[in-house]
């Protein structure tokens, strides 16, 4: 029975996976247990905690990753090659990333587990990742899928047709043409951080009139028959710039972009509505495309602009197709799952078991405390808790904190997966109350006034205050329905007048359901406010650490970790600080780097002022490497100020050599091609954005399986059976970049020093 470890990263939402036969027993975001928002980082923390969570071993492994580095690699070249000379500020920006992280998975892989006990590593395409892990746990035996988000490799957006264990690649949209891309660019450009901010874009937007819905479709974007994009690249600056629009995009909107501290803008407001309508109809269009494409009249949803809410609502309601299942970690997070579920089923063959509510397990795929251990954080902190003995007598409690206006953080089971808290991370209040939603907000969460809230509600009364029509079972708020009674929930009404639902049953959610069952029969109202348990840009809620943490910096009246509830008015007084920073990590290797230095140094010293000032010299730095090496304190002192000089040195130098690749290779090597009509980036000939899906060779892909070569060979040996040698001395370039500033960033500065 094959086990795979799915990995995605080096963007936004790291993350790691595990899939046991066929079923994702485990799923971790790396930016919960790092604590920073959308992390990126090569996801080591989650695969620790993913390895915990199903009692794995790395002997026990095949892995899996997202995306192919290398065909990435390539369509950015590609990129440089059709904008050179201009560009280079976004060369020299990406360059670095590229040449330490996001072309040597291999060998971060390899240092995480151990060259000896390092797993087979095989890659997936980014949009195959995605339509896997729409497809295989969803409901449906057989189903059109719709995977769009900003970027892939090439593909902005795909049609899959999924059938039994098996998808077959249809269509794509090719960079640099992506609704998920217009979509950021506006989000960027009224205010928002780009990758974590659409979401307050789509809230937004009900507070707008689409006033720029002609010109933006008439002047910037052309949204095809088919739901195709074709966007006009003199508006947006992503190819081959920092920011998403460009100058001439401001001066069609009379404005600059609104700044963070900014005040939020009727332009702003109305621009959001806009692109919010351009995204519905595209998406319909996309949907009714890809049903004729397949004959499926089910559809199943994935990429990043699937979490628009409010867009996927409306496929339904307006019989664009009969039913749709979005992934819930629709995002690059779940790519990781959507690898490890296409290796299990494409490349080991395992046979689908089609589940009919679906079989993502609520999402619940993270980790789990037990009692013991969450009132050892209890008592670490100090704080006063009461405990109880059984579900019913405690939901009881929290039903009444609730019905009485109360505020209460709820932290149950294993933790959720993806971008909602579905009742396990939560922060739960009062629907009824019309004044919740401005005080969940302002006081809170801190966070904007226009955000609005989600309604958790028992199943079997979904139908009664939601538009819902036949089926009732909607696990995940990914999709919106319209209030039926919205003078009884006005808390989480949005001004649209509709709700982003989440169905709660006991099959999924037995204790949540208790409460929901407790909070009815005092209120008559089997519907509670459910919101992430976090404080304004922060992850969710990980740990019980986390959500007393989460509890004092907020305004919370209550928190509830499994059995134990804690009351603001029991902890008066108690307060606590941030996590507290680790002492600073240095490579285990600095006091020897050191030592290396000293003996350098003595030898040019020797060479160019005698031997005298080079023992001095070099016994200086040996002293020192060995007082790093007895005190901890001494070499993180010593590590920051050489780290400064040695960063200012290397950003300059890397900067010189980076301009040569850039002038003397990319440039004129884009001015050959594009004088020999070759332009990657142009499709203003097409009817259509739709273009047949292509898949790289087997040979290339093999280059990136099991094969032990370094980074910059596996890149060579994919670009030379992709038949692209003019980007070979480019790779060759960046190798010998790479190579410098790894073997000699440490030492090279204090010779210069020296000399």
């Amino acid at each position: 029975m094959p086990t795979i470890l799915g990995l995605s990263g080096f963007y936004h939402d790291s993350a790691a996976a595990i899939v046991v036969g066929g079923r994702v027993v485990a799923a971790v975001q790396e930016e919960r247990c790092t604590r920073i928002k959308a992390d990126a980082a090569f996801p080591e923390n989650a695969i620790r905690s993913c390895l915990e969570i199903a009692g794995l071993a790395a002997g026990d492994l095949s892995i899996g990753f997202f995306e192919v580095p290398s065909l990435k690699f390539d369509r950015l070249i590609e990129t440089h090659f059709a904008g050179a000379p201009k560009g280079f500020s976004a060369f020299r920006a990406a360059m670095p990333s590229w040449l330490s992280t996001k072309l040597r998975l291999r060998d971060q892989v390899t240092r995480f587990f151990g060259s000896n006990d390092a797993p087979e590593l095989y890659f997936g395409l980014h949009h195959q990742s995605h339509a896997a892990s729409a497809f295989y746990p969803s409901p449906f035996e057989s189903a059109a899928i719709l995977t769009i988000d900003g970027v892939g490799e090439w593909a902005t957006a795909s049609i899959f047709h999924g059938q039994g264990n098996r998808l077959k690649p249809l269509v794509e949209q090719r960079f640099p043409h992506s609704l998920g891309l217009l979509y950021s660019a506006v989000t960027s450009y009224c205010g928002f951080e780009m990758n974590t901010g659409e979401y307050k874009l789509m809230g937004l937007a009900a507070e707008g009139k689409p006033r720029y819905f002609d010109r933006l479709t008439s002047d910037i974007v052309h949204v095809v028959d088919d739901g195709s994009v074709q966007l006009d690249q003199r508006f947006f600056d992503y190819c081959h710039g920092l920011r998403m629009t460009s100058p001439r995009f401001h001066r069609y909107f009379g404005r600059e972009p609104r700044k963070r501290d900014e005040s939020i803008s009727n332009l702003d407001r109305d621009l959001a509505a806009s692109v919010q309508a351009i995204t519905e109809l595209s998406m319909s269009r996309m949907a009714k495309h890809a049903r004729g494409l397949t004959g499926e009249a089910k559809l199943c949803l994935a990429g990043g602009v699937a979490l628009n809410c409010v867009a996927v609502g409306k496929l339904v309601a307006d019989d664009v197709v009969d039913d749709v299942w979005v992934q819930p970690a629709a995002g690059d997070a779940g790519g990781a799952v959507g690898v490890a579920l296409w290796l299990a089923h494409e490349r080991f063959n395992v046979e689908r078991k089609c589940v009919p509510s679906d079989s993502f397990s609520g999402a619940f795929l993270g980790p789990r405390f037990n009692e013991l251990q969450v009132q050892q954080a209890i008592e670490a902190i100090g704080v006063v808790a009461r405990h109880f003995d059984d579900d019913a007598s405690l939901c009881q409690e929290v039903a009444n904190l609730i019905s009485n206006g109360g505020t209460v953080g709820w932290f149950q089971g294993a933790m959720e997966f993806g971008p909602r808290a579905l009742g396990h991370r939560s922060i739960l209040a009062d629907p009824r109350d019309s004044a919740m939603k401005d005080r969940l907000n302002n006081l809170v969460k801190h966070r904007e006034s226009f955000r609005p809230f989600a309604p958790a509600v028992l199943r079997e009364f979904a139908a009664s205050y939601f538009a819902t029509g036949d089926r009732v079972d909607h696990a995940y708020m990914t999709r919106t329905f319209r209030v039926l009674q919205p003078d009884l929930i006005p808390a989480v009404t949005h001004l649209d007048g509709t709700a982003r639902i989440q169905t709660v049953d006991r099959e999924r959610n037995p204790k949540f359901t208790t409460l929901l069952n407790s909070f009815h029969a005092l209120t008559g109202i089997p519907v509670l406010l459910n919101t992430i348990c976090n404080d304004c840009d922060e992850p969710i809620v990980c740990s019980p650490e986390d959500a007393i943490r989460c509890f004092f910096s907020t305004n919370l009246d209550a928190v509830v970790i499994e059995n134990f509830l804690i009351h603001k008015q029991s902890s008066q007084g108690l307060r606590l600080s941030g996590p507290k920073p680790s002492v600073l990590a240095t490579p285990r290797w600095f006091t020897l780097s050191l030592a290396c230095q000293a003996l350098v140094a003595g030898f040019i010293i020797d060479w160019r002022f005698g031997r005298g000032t080079a023992i001095a010299t070099a016994g200086s730095l040996l002293a020192v490497a060995s007082t790093c090496a007895i005190s901890p304190s001494v070499k993180n002192l010593v590590w920051t100020r050489s780290t400064r000089f040695t960063h200012a040195i290397g950003c300059i130098a890397s900067g010189i050599v980076l301009a040569a690749v850039f002038y003397l290779a990319v440039t004129p090597i884009g001015l050959w091609r594009r004088l020999c009509g070759h332009r990657p980036l142009d499709q203003s000939g097409n009817q259509t954005g739709w273009l047949p899906f292509t898949m790289p060779s087997a040979a290339s892909l093999a280059a990136g399986d099991v094969r032990q070569l370094p980074w910059w060979l596996e890149l060579v040996e994919f670009l030379r059976h992709e038949k692209k040698w003019w980007m070979i001395p480019i790779v060759l370039s960046l190798a010998l970049i790479a190579v410098a500033a790894s073997v000699g960033g440490s030492v090279a500065p204090w010779i210069y020093a020296i000399w």
